[in-house]
């Protein structure tokens, strides 16, 4: 306690602070120039990464990549851990790590309905990619010399077009594979209850 305010108030007040000092520091939707490519893992570029998630993600994400820092509990979806080696949103196989493309995307895009923002935003192209490199030090999956991710790349088919033929043959893909068992019969997210995240919190069916 500290002048009748419990722990979790004042890191709730902490964290709005942060949140709004990064709002203000967004330029309100101006992407910033995008100049680098992409940069690869050597020591000083891992370093500087290092930096600017001590800058902008630690409070989030933990000191150390857990998922665990101070903003964590008021944050639904939780952040990712890091350490864990699990990604959600990739271009590769089930189980597998993404590749480097698939994380700077996320960085600098964030995710809709989450409080993960758009980095591209405040950070330069340049930066985000030595942050990625940073975060990548977390797991150790990252560290093996004989993994490669773009080998597990899945083929991503042509878009097709909607017409009745193909929502009729997406409703039988729909059916066949059982989605309605989460999603429900009328995609309303009514399905099966109780379904946990591979961390065990509660997931939120679309």
């Amino acid at each position: 306690m500290f002048f009748g305010y419990s722990n979790k108030i004042i890191k709730l007040a902490s964290w709005l602070s942060f949140m709004l000092l990064l709002l203000s520091s967004t330029g309100f939707g101006i992407v910033i120039a995008q100049t680098a490519e992409k940069l690869p893992a050597t020591d000083e570029n891992v370093a500087a990464g290092k930096q600017i998630y001590r800058d902008s993600c630690w409070y989030c994400h933990g000191k150390i990549g857990d998922g665990n820092g101070p903003a964590a509990d008021f944050l639904d979806p939780r952040p990712r851990d890091f350490t864990a080696g699990m990604y959600k949103i990739r271009t590769t196989k089930t189980g597998e790590l993404p590749t480097d493309e698939d994380l700077f995307r996320i960085i600098s895009k964030g995710i809709p309905g989450t409080a993960m923002p758009r980095w591209e935003l405040t950070l330069s192209e340049d930066e985000r990619w030595k942050v990625l490199q940073y975060i990548k030090t977390f797991a150790v999956e990252f560290a093996d010399p004989e993994y490669d991710p773009y080998l597990a790349v899945v083929e991503i088919p042509p878009r097709v077009e909607s017409s009745p033929e193909s929502i009729l043959t997406g409703r039988e893909i729909f059916e066949k594979n059982k989605c309605f068992e989460c999603h429900g019969l009328e995609g309303k997210g009514d399905g099966r209850e109780g379904l946990e995240d591979g961390w065990g919190f509660p997931v939120r069916v679309r």
